[in-house]
């Protein structure tokens, strides 16, 4: 049978198979950093490895995986790893009114094709037991270690108006100023805030203008 029939006989089976679940990558490396380093992570209680590290995590369309970090001597923190659409299960849009769209949007939800897990990269920095450290310090420093891993996705947020990046960015520091006022000062600085040269140039700017007085 030469290559032509083979695929004529397939053509039937396509409307089978998710789109999403034909291109899209099955699981995404999440890399996990803390401070201090050496902290035991674990994903529904099997640990996986040791900070700093990264790991495969399977893409799972109705589950929020959480991951947990355990260090001697220091408070057990855990962090929800996001996800967002994957782009490519947007291809299935096309053939959503027929059956053939409905299953292949079907298989990519089952199989987790229809997501994507962003960011990757995520900061802890644990709490001693035994410290008393201003919560305010340690959330700075955090915001900008994330600003110093995802500034080109911060820039890219910022030359949009809004993101899951700035959203999450806005989380880590700006708890006094509510997201839309946020969003705004943003804006107002955008083009100043593209010209920065790095992250940590970045998270000063911005916290120079978020600190603003209206």
């Amino acid at each position: 049978m030469n290559s032509k029939m083979r695929w004529l006989l397939a053509l039937p089976l396509l409307p089978l198979v998710g789109c999403a679940t034909m291109f899209a990558k099955t699981s995404d490396d999440i890399t996990i950093q803390s401070d201090p380093s050496g902290a035991d992570v674990y994903l529904n209680l099997t640990k996986v490895c040791e900070t700093p590290c990264t790991f495969p995590l399977p893409r799972k369309t109705f589950e929020i995986p959480e991951v947990t970090l355990r260090k001697e001597g220091y408070a057990t923190a855990s962090v929800e790893i996001q996800k967002t659409i994957e782009t490519k299960a947007l291809f299935n849009l096309g053939f959503i009114t027929t059956s053939g769209g409905i299953t292949s949007w079907g298989i990519d939800a089952l199989t987790g094709a229809v997501i994507k897990y962003s960011p990757t990269g995520y900061y802890v920095e644990l709490k001693s037991k035994t410290s008393q450290a201003g919560i305010e310090g340690g959330t700075l420093r955090h915001s900008a270690t994330f600003a110093l891993m995802a500034s080109d996705d911060l820039k890219r947020d910022i030359a949009r108006g809004d993101g899951e990046y700035l959203h999450a960015y806005y989380t880590l520091g700006f708890s006094d100023l509510n997201y839309p006022s946020f969003l705004e000062r943003v804006k107002e600085h955008r083009q100043s805030l593209l010209k920065t040269d790095d992250g940590l140039t970045l998270d000063r700017a911005m916290k120079k203008i978020a600190g603003e007085k209206t």
